[in-house]
């Protein structure tokens, strides 16, 4: 009788010969022994694609999917494509997995014949340290008149009122594979920053079950020092825009279009000041002409012009209350300036601090 397997685990790997091997070990220790193993190689350069292919002689449970490098969305399409089991996550080739991961996150799943099954995690750094995430959520099963009048009200983040919403990395899930599929078809691929949002999103609001373990802790999430948020992102407001695109085209079920709605007011207002920050950073990709650019369209284009009077900015960012106030009284050169004056800020800093 051919192997049945009931959730199918894809990694997605491009240049982690370091890693790899924790990563593809926590998977064969899993107590749930009916996984597929999908390692899908994005045309990586170093030693995994011969890493994948000895996984494979060594575990029948391992499948590897070797493709040309095409970024992280098209590595997940590829390993969705390859899964067979009902149920499908993820795991970059980066984390690893306890144990019990897989065995907790499935049996909630068939239990409850749930969509998408949520769990917590623990943030990892190589020196050993690990850190609980506290995923302030409320645990349960939430399906029918607990999902339209409990979930969809806290599902998107508010920043204004401090509270994270559903915490949306997909190696923290479990997916109905038929529904995630559905999703992947219509998926950009050439968003960067946000890939994990949109596919766990565009889950949720077809989802008819979701159940959430927020006292879970399943999963090793890595931490790189120096992270991305001191980075400097290029094309951010175009990708942005895609992701918001995309979220407003996702398939829905009419019980979640007003918290959809509501939702992505508050996201295209942040998205705002999320891209403003992100011009204040060091770069050398943009020019003056290119920032001017986006000012003109949050004055002048919708949806970003509704989205500037949405109250959303916490009290203590001085910096993004600074953005609105200039935005709103519709003075771009001044923003241009405020941008110019904090990216030399930031420049000194890095000079300071890393010589």
């Amino acid at each position: 009788m051919s192997f049945q397997p009931k959730v199918s685990v894809v990694v997605p790997i491009y240049n982690v010969e370091k890693y790899l091997p924790e990563c593809v070990d926590s998977l064969f220790a899993q107590t749930l022994e009916d996984i597929e193993i999908v390692l899908v190689d994005d045309g990586s350069p170093d030693g995994c694609p011969a890493l994948c292919d000895g996984y494979a002689a060594k575990d029948a449970r391992v499948k590897v999917v070797h493709k040309p490098n095409g970024g992280l969305i098209s590595a997940r399409i590829a390993g969705v494509n390859a899964a067979t089991a009902p149920y499908v996550g993820f795991v970059d080739a980066d984390d690893f997995a306890a144990p019990q991961m897989f065995e907790t996150l499935y049996n909630a799943a068939a239990e409850n014949e749930a969509d998408l099954v949520c769990c917590s995690f623990y943030s990892y750094w190589s020196s050993g340290k690990t850190v609980p995430f506290v995923w302030d959520f409320p645990a349960g099963v939430f399906k029918g008149e607990r999902l339209e009048k409990e979930f969809y009200p806290i599902w998107f983040a508010n920043r204004k009122e401090h509270w994270e919403g559903l915490v949306h990395s997909v190696w923290s899930k479990l997916y109905r594979r038929s529904i995630l599929a559905d999703v992947y078809e219509t998926m950009a691929t050439n968003v960067t920053l946000g890939e994990d949002l949109m596919a766990t999103y565009a889950v949720v609001a077809q989802a008819e079950c979701i159940v959430t373990l927020p006292d879970e802790r399943l999963i090793y999430y890595r931490q790189v020092d120096g992270s991305m948020q001191h980075n400097y992102w290029k094309d951010f407001y175009n990708n942005e825009v895609t992701l918001l695109n995309h979220l407003r085209t996702m398939k829905r079920r009419p019980q979640a279009e007003e918290a959809i709605e509501e939702g992505l007011a508050r996201l295209e207002a942040c998205f705002i000041y999320d891209i403003l920050y992100n011009e204040t950073k060091p770069n050398r990709h943009t020019t003056k002409a290119e920032r001017k650019e986006i000012v003109r369209a949050f004055l002048e284009e919708e949806p970003w012009q509704s989205a500037l009077h949405r109250d959303v900015i916490r009290s203590d960012n001085q910096t993004s209350l600074l953005f609105q106030r200039l935005l709103k009284a519709r003075k771009p050169g001044l923003v241009q300036l405020v941008i110019w004056l904090a990216t030399q800020k930031n420049r000194l800093n890095q000079v300071i601090h890393h010589g």
